[in-house]
């Protein structure tokens, strides 16, 4: 194998594994270069897994893997589409997910590290689309999006996320 792998096509906006990472690299590739430096059964890690092309590669090719990122989003992407709906693995069974919280002692342990973090998962678990901004934004952390019957427009709601004791609904608005 020489230095320049001209074979391997670069992800193209149709292809069917992008999953919209703008750095994401083709299953093939991330493969070919496991293949070339492991052995089956040895433990691929990927520190910055993003999209988990890394781990999608290992397990085709018999590898263990562990796979890290920060963002939250990022993860429960990695296991919608990559672990669950590409390689038919079962979260509990077959991989686990960990900081990303399943208690309430666990979103106030986010609250408490990662303020913007847990704004971003709270948004996440009713389906919102987080906003990019963090400040500036009049307090809004997401928007849900949602259709009306016999309304031709989509309509969206305004989400803000509020680390307190309690939840309670302060605001809400078109």
């Amino acid at each position: 194998m020489g230095n320049v792998w001209s074979d391997i096509p670069p992800i193209n906006s149709q292809a069917r594994e992008r999953v919209g990472y703008n750095t994401q690299k083709p299953v093939a590739l991330l493969e070919r270069i496991i293949k070339a430096s492991s052995n089956e059964g040895d433990v691929v890690f990927d520190p910055f897994c993003g999209c988990a092309t890394t781990l999608e590669a290992a397990h085709n090719l018999n590898r263990k893997w562990t796979g890290v990122d920060i963002a939250i989003h990022a993860v429960k992407r990695i296991a919608a589409i990559r672990l669950r709906d590409r390689l038919g693995l079962k979260e509990g069974t077959d991989f686990t997910i960990e900081g990303i919280p399943h208690t309430l002692e666990g979103a106030r342990d986010l609250w408490q590290r990662a303020p913007y973090h847990f704004q971003k998962w709270a948004v996440e678990q009713i389906d919102g689309f987080v906003t990019t901004w963090r400040t500036g934004d009049g307090g809004i952390d997401g928007r849900l999006y949602f259709a009306l019957p016999n309304t031709p427009t989509l309509q969206s709601m305004a989400i803000e996320v509020k680390g307190v004791q309690e939840v309670s609904i302060r605001d809400l608005r078109a």
